[in-house]
């Protein structure tokens, strides 16, 4: 398994397993209730909403296990409100880094959604992180 951010559960919605080949990308909940939101907000222009077709929302909705894992949060909820209040992070990234603690696997993101200390905390926090570059059109 690797935790993967939102818009690398959209590319794995979409079949693509280009940077997980031999991995199962699971995505934290508080991240898959953003994705959802935003590929079903009618006024949404992000870059996940623009990639959304009806089809691809109705497998988001209920991802096959062989495409998307959604984690349940409450194995690790005690560990990220730890992290949040430690390291004065959104719940958004706590989520994420306490899943990934807790599965003791890494975390795959994409270049644009890396907050500046994000790899310092990875660092203290015995997290694999691997950013996936802009230019790889994520």
């Amino acid at each position: 398994m690797i935790i993967v951010d939102d818009d690398l559960a959209l590319r794995a919605l979409q079949g693509d397993d280009t940077y997980w080949p031999a991995e199962s990308p699971a995505i934290p909940w508080v991240l898959y209730s953003r994705l959802l939101l935003a590929l079903q907000s009618p006024s949404d222009t992000g870059n996940l909403s623009r990639r959304a077709s009806p089809a691809l929302v109705r497998r988001a909705l209920a991802p096959p296990e062989s495409m998307l894992h959604v984690l349940d949060p409450r194995p690790y909820t005690r560990l990220a409100t730890r992290l949040k209040i430690e390291y004065r992070l959104n719940m958004i990234v706590a989520d994420l880094l306490g899943a990934a603690i807790h599965h003791r696997v890494p975390i795959l993101v994409a270049e644009g959604n890396v907050g500046q200390h994000w790899p310092e905390i990875c660092d203290l926090e015995q997290i694999e992180l691997r950013i996936i570059a802009q230019d790889a059109e994520v």
